[in-house]
């Protein structure tokens, strides 16, 4: 469990630099910029690295005149700031042998109201496919009945059968924001059932369990895996305690209305990748996530973008303050470690060298401030 990638994960949500490139999103060019080819890798740094210099720093504006800095080095840490109880471990644990879960494939019934099902489909249009409207045979889970899909799409699974093969009709709503071309047009779905989802299997904590999981293995031991996990647990619990303080502790000035809507747009961008990945158009994915339109996410995103800032404000000052800068031995170390490659061409082309260079850049930061703290 990497220390980085928690931290940047619980403590900078808006820098998971690393968690974005090794694979969350789903379209081929952020597919294959995680995998580390370059070949036709689309380019997206007008939209990542629009707020940003290539050295990762804000575009137009002066960290240190945005925000007072406190003192943030030999931070103390009280004990019980950082102490791992038995639940927690055992909550961590459980949550990762959740991720090695199986369930039983029910192939041998029709498909009832309330099942959980994976289907694949391909929408088309006047007998045209249309973007978001493929799982391109990956296959997703839905709950046949749900109103998750457009008009009574997940109503007209109901008595099918896996293995079967049908056409879904239904008629996009007008006005459809997503893709206003496709407001009011009736569409067919090209549907197969794969299977309903059966019963959930848990994986007991093992050695044998540890050993034989690729991703485990270097755990050694369930004993050594329980140890390792309380100690990262630990850190990051004390790492978070001492930036979330420092972050208390800041004055900020008010932050250019420019900056914000740049960062929102970042984060706007990201959740359509995350749609994509899932097979999903906007206006579903946004439904699923509580947002009754474009203008609702827009506006919630925008009350997260202005605490993310405050974050990259505070991080960028101290290194500033300390003369951080990121080279190329930097961003090499960064991805070997991070993300599993050294060569970040890809990631460069898709993202901009400024967002690449920004999460170096406050990761650094974050570890100057961390690792002078002094635990109780």
């Amino acid at each position: 469990m990497n220390k980085n990638l928690i931290r940047l994960g619980s403590v900078c949500t808006c820098l998971a630099l690393a968690l974005s490139l090794a694979g969350c999103g789903a379209s081929s060019s952020s597919s294959q910029a995680a995998s580390g080819s370059s070949s036709a890798v689309e380019d997206h740094s007008d939209v990542y690295s629009a707020y940003l210099n290539d050295d990762g720093t804000l575009k137009g504006v002066d960290s240190a005149t945005l925000v007072t800095l406190p003192q943030y080095k030999g931070i103390s840490v009280p004990a019980e700031e950082y102490t791992i109880t038995d639940d927690e471990l055992n909550t961590q644990i459980n949550s990762i042998l959740d991720q090695y879960a199986t369930y039983d494939q029910i192939t041998d019934r029709a498909i009832a109201d309330g099942d959980v099902v994976n289907i694949d489909y391909v929408g088309t249009v006047d007998g045209e496919e249309f973007s978001g409207g493929n799982t391109n045979g990956r296959g997703t889970l839905v709950t046949a009945g749900s109103d998750a899909y457009i008009d009574d799409f997940l109503t007209q699974i109901i008595g099918h059968t896996p293995g079967e093969e049908f056409d879904v009709n239904v008629t996009f709503p007008e006005p459809y924001e997503n893709n206003p071309d496709l407001a009011g047009k009736a569409a067919v779905f090209h549907t197969t059932i794969n299977y309903i989802q059966g019963d959930k299997h848990v994986p007991e904590l093992t050695d044998e369990f540890v050993s034989q999981t690729s991703a485990l293995a270097d755990y050694g031991t369930a004993q050594g895996m329980k140890d390792t996990i309380r100690t990262s647990m630990e850190d990051n619990k004390a790492d978070n305690y001492v930036l979330q303080k420092v972050l208390d502790e800041c004055q900020f000035s008010e932050f250019p209305a420019d900056l914000v809507n740049q960062l929102v747009d970042v984060s706007m961008a990201q959740f359509e990748s995350q749609a994509s990945a899932y097979g999903l158009d906007m206006e579903t994915a946004r439904s699923m996530m509580g947002y009754e339109s474009e203008d609702a996410q827009r506006e919630a995103m925008t009350a997260s973008a202005q605490e993310q800032l405050k974050t990259v404000v505070m991080l960028e000052a101290i290194a500033k303050a300390e003369g951080l800068t990121v080279d190329e031995d930097a961003l090499t170390n960064y991805f070997s470690t991070n993300v599993g490659t050294s060569d970040y061409s890809a990631y460069q082309t898709y993202y901009g060298r400024g967002y690449l260079c920004q999460a170096v850049l406050l990761d650094s930061a974050m570890d100057l401030v961390t690792s002078s703290a002094v635990r109780a």
